[in-house]
C-alpha cells in the first residue's frame, strides 16, 4: 500500500471516529464529500499528467529533431570521409605502383584514428532515447498511479463501510441501552412510588397519633381546668360564707343556734387538724349512699350539743370527708344568716337548697 494511502486511511479513520459521535445522516454526507474530493483529486492528477505528457512530447520532438540533425551531420561526415578516401584511392591508383607508400603516413593515420573519440549511446539513460520507449514508460507509470488511486479509493470505501457498520452497531447498542434504562427507570419509579405511599401512610399514622395525643392532652387540660375552676368556686363560696358568717348578728333562733354549733365544730376541726385531714386518704361515696338519711342524722345530732362526737363518727362511717364536713358547717352558717335576714322561705328548705348547691359544686 502506498504511503499516501496509509495517511489517507488514518485521516479517514479519524474522520470516522469523529463521525461516530454524529448521527448516521451526517456520516453518509461526509463519505459522499470525501468521495467527491477523491474524484476531484484523480481528475486533477490526470490533467497534470496529461500536461506533463504534452511537455514531454514537445521535449521529445525537439530532441528527435536534434537527433535527426545530428544523424544528418554524421551521415554527411561519413559521406565526406568516404568521398575523401575514394579520391585518395583514385589518386593512389594513378600513381606509380613502383612508388611505395610511406610508412609515416600510415602511422599518422592510425594514431589519428586511435585518438578519435568513441561514443557509446545508452538508450535507457541518455536524454536522446527513442520517444516510443519514453511513452511506454510514462504509460506504465500512469497505470501504476491509477492502480494506486483505485486501491486508495477501494480502501477508503472499505474503511467507510466498516465505520458505517460500527456506527450501526453502536446505534443498536445505544438503543438497547436506552430500552434497558427505560425499564430501570420504570422500576425505580415504581419503587419510589411505593416508598412515597409508605411514607405518606407513616405520616398519616403519625398525624393520627399526634391528634390522639392532642385529644388526650386536651382532655387532661380540660379536667385540670375544671378542677381548678371547681377549687376556685369552692374558695369563692368559702370566702363568701366566711364573710357572711362574720357579719351575722349575735341573737339567733333556736334552729340557727344548732347550725352555729355545727359551724363552730367544723371550723375548729379545720383549724386544729387541717394538715392531718388534708393528707388523709378518704374514699369516695359509695353508689348506694343515701343523702336523705345522712342529712336526717346530721340534723338530729346537731340538735343535741352532747352528740357532736357521735355526729363525727357517723360522718366518718358514711365516708364524709373532713372538707365536706367543714362545708356543711359553712352551709349551716349560711342558713343561719338567711334566717336572720328574714328570708321568706323555710329554714329547712333553704338548708337543703344550699346542700344541693354544694353537691353540684363538688
Amino acid at each position: 500500500m502506498p504511503r499516501g494511502g496509509k495517511k489517507d486511511g488514518k485521516e479517514d479513520q479519524e474522520g470516522g471516529a469523529a463521525s461516530s459521535v454524529e448521527p448516521g445522516s451526517t456520516a453518509e454526507s461526509k463519505t459522499e464529500g470525501k468521495l467527491e474530493e477523491l474524484s476531484g483529486l484523480v481528475t486533477t492528477l490526470v490533467c497534470v499528467q496529461a500536461a506533463k505528457d504534452e511537455q514531454a512530447e514537445k521535449a521529445s520532438s525537439i530532441q528527435e529533431c536534434h537527433w535527426r540533425s545530428m544523424q544528418q551531420q554524421f551521415t554527411e561526415m561519413q559521406q565526406q570521409v568516404s568521398r575523401i578516401t575514394q579520391e585518395r584511392r583514385q589518386e593512389g591508383d594513378t600513381q606509380d605502383d613502383s612508388q611505395p607508400v610511406k610508412p609515416r603516413d600510415v602511422t599518422t593515420r592510425a594514431q589519428k584514428f586511435a585518438e578519435m573519440p568513441f561514443y557509446v549511446v545508452d538508450w535507457e539513460t541518455s536524454p536522446g532515447k527513442p520517444p516510443k520507449i519514453r511513452a511506454q514508460k510514462r504509460r506504465e507509470k500512469l497505470k501504476l498511479k491509477q492502480k494506486r488511486l483505485k486501491e486508495m479509493v477501494q480502501y477508503q470505501r472499505e474503511m467507510e463501510l466498516q465505520l458505517m457498520e460500527k456506527e450501526r452497531k453502536r446505534q443498536e447498542a445505544y438503543d438497547e441501552f436506552l430500552k434497558e434504562r427505560l425499564l430501570v427507570d420504570e422500576l425505580v419509579g415504581k419503587m419510589y412510588d411505593e416508598g412515597q405511599t409508605e411514607r405518606q401512610l407513616e405520616k398519616v399514622r403519625a398525624t393520627q397519633q399526634h391528634i390522639e395525643q392532642f385529644k388526650k392532652y386536651r382532655a387532661e387540660c380540660r379536667h385540670m381546668e375544671e378542677s381548678k375552676m371547681a377549687k376556685i368556686r369552692e374558695l369563692q363560696t368559702c370566702a363568701l360564707l366566711d364573710a357572711t358568717c362574720h357579719c351575722r348578728p349575735k341573737t339567733f333562733c333556736p334552729e340557727c343556734r344548732r347550725s352555729e354549733v355545727l359551724f363552730s365544730f367544723g371550723r375548729g376541726r379545720r383549724k386544729c387538724n387541717e394538715d392531718r385531714l388534708w393528707r388523709k386518704d378518704v374514699p369516695e361515696l359509695r353508689p348506694d349512699f343515701n343523702w336523705d338519711s345522712v342529712w336526717a342524722n346530721i340534723r338530729q345530732a346537731s340538735r343535741n350539743p352532747d352528740h357532736q362526737q357521735i355526729h363525727l363518727n357517723y360522718a366518718h362511717r358514711t365516708y364524709l370527708t373532713p372538707r365536706r364536713l367543714h362545708m356543711m358547717g359553712l352551709l349551716a352558717g349560711a342558713r343561719c344568716t338567711l334566717c336572720s335576714m328574714g328570708a321568706p322561705v323555710d329554714a329547712q328548705i333553704c338548708f337543703q337548697t344550699l346542700v344541693l348547691a354544694y353537691q353540684l359544686s363538688c
